[in-house]
């Protein structure tokens, strides 16, 4: 079996793939393996009709449930259960991925669910009109920031990565052991690879400097994935708007937000929770027996 190092000329047959057996979770976009690969140690494995990710981050012989055509997934599965010594373990299975192991594989693995990996799901337009009591909160923020400061809003483009840059290296120096998990050399590959990856986002300015960043990139013609969102200002509501001024600049063809996981961490969770999600892609984990 070759594993590769995750490249920019995976990309086409990735999405190609990802496309054509609708998977269209964060988990398994070019995009999101491209930027994790370092610290989630992930390698691909790729064939016509399938592609699998190794993290070895997780373990020793433990994959992202593959994603692909039915016999080509259950056969590489087969495979691995076969030559591997260690018990084979796949995460960020979707509810779909558990029935197909359970059905070709009955009482073959231990499966159970991973709430530190479900991805949050949004209504783009809810999130833009910001009706009804459920958004007074995110409604109230927006007018305070607005009434306190006179923001200024671009969209980040190879011109002004620089002032994104500012945004990120501040974030970074005042980032502690107790932040959580880190994710540094993804945020510096979003910038360096912007234009490649397809990125997009907004740069918020306040008294003429950058204070908050938000970006992300689309999973199909109908979801975006918000996978970067930081700000100078010690001040939460301009985060609000940050993410506010991106939603109404996407495109109309974008109806929903996938604001990926959140790690398991309760701040994070709160957050999400707190942005009045309208679903979630539940992920499972499984260890052979």
């Amino acid at each position: 079996m070759k594993l590769e190092t995750i490249t920019l000329h995976h990309h086409d047959p990735v999405e190609q793939i990802r496309s054509r057996y609708s998977h269209h979770s964060s988990s398994h976009s070019f995009v999101s393996l491209f930027l994790w690969q370092r610290e989630m140690e992930l390698q691909l494995y790729l064939t016509s009709d399938m592609f699998a990710v190794k993290c070895g981050r997780r373990g020793e012989n433990c994959w992202f449930f593959p994603c692909g055509k039915e016999e080509a997934v259950v056969g590489f599965l087969r495979q691995q259960m076969a030559a591997g010594t260690e018990p084979l373990m796949l995460c960020y299975m979707r509810r779909e991925d558990v029935e197909l192991l359970e059905r070709e594989f009955p009482r073959c693995f231990t499966v159970k669910a991973a709430p530190e990996d479900d991805e949050y799901l949004y209504d783009r337009e809810a999130q833009i009109l910001l009706q009804g009591k459920d958004f007074r909160h995110h409604r109230n923020s927006l007018n305070r920031l607005q009434q306190k400061y006179e923001p200024e809003t671009y969209e980040i483009t190879v011109g002004n990565l620089d002032a994104a840059a500012v945004v990120l290296e501040h974030v970074r120096e005042s980032r502690t052991e107790t932040d959580g998990y880190c994710s540094v050399s993804a945020e510096q590959m979003i910038l360096e690879y912007w234009d490649k990856l397809g990125m997009n986002g907004v740069i918020v300015y306040i008294n003429g400097n950058p204070a908050a960043i938000t970006a992300g990139y689309r999973i199909s013609e109908q979801i975006y994935d918000i996978c970067l969102c930081h700000q100078v200002l010690k001040d939460p509501n301009i985060a609000v708007y940050a993410r506010h001024q991106l939603f109404m600049r996407l495109p109309q063809t974008v109806r929903l937000i996938n604001a990926e996981e959140d790690l398991g961490l309760e701040g994070l969770r709160c957050l999400k929770q707190g942005m009045r999600p309208i679903g979630l892609i539940e992920m499972f984990e499984g260890v052979s027996r």
